[in-house]
């Protein structure tokens, strides 16, 4: 009798901690997930290489820096993407990228800029 009690006891405390336990790990990313992104990307490294190929390079370049306020303003205003190790390292990209390029940092995000290290 003592011996079935441990053993249901032990046997309902591990389904209790299987059913909990989920909650509290990182949700792995799906394939589908996965995959959409990596096809995004490959499509995106076609159209720059096609920009680049046919002569319009500036053209790409000032649209990208055109775009660089706003994906700071973006990671700094979403606190998952700010407190990521990839938006932390993406802002210090873009600080890097102003500073070794010799190019003023736009007022609207210069003060999300300078607390951030290169």
């Amino acid at each position: 009798m003592r011996l079935t009690l441990i053993v249901l006891t032990t046997l309902l405390a591990g389904f209790a901690v299987g059913l909990i336990s989920p909650g509290f790990l990182p949700i792995p990313q799906t394939w589908a997930q996965h995959s959409a992104q990596y096809t995004l990307r490959v499509a995106e490294q076609v159209s720059l290489a096609s920009e680049i190929r046919s002569g319009r390079q500036e053209d790409l370049l000032s649209r990208i820096e055109a775009r660089l306020p706003e994906y700071v303003q973006t990671i700094h205003d979403d606190p998952k993407m700010k407190s990521s190790d990839l938006g932390a390292a993406s802002l210090s990209a873009i600080k890097s990228y102003y500073v070794r390029n010799q190019i003023p940092v736009p007022g609207e995000i210069r003060g999300v800029l300078e607390g951030v290290p290169e």
